[in-house]
């Protein structure tokens, strides 16, 4: 059973941290978008 749990945490777990990383890498990609507008 604390097999399986744990094989559904390492499921799940890669989907939580690209949930959470994904509005920081679209705010990074934002800012350098703009600063390479603002150089144009």
């Amino acid at each position: 059973f604390f097999l399986l749990q744990h094989q559904c945490a390492l499921r799940i777990w890669p989907i939580f941290a690209i949930c959470s990383c994904v509005p920081f890498i679209i705010e990074c990609t934002a800012a350098i978008y703009k600063t390479i507008r603002q150089r144009l």
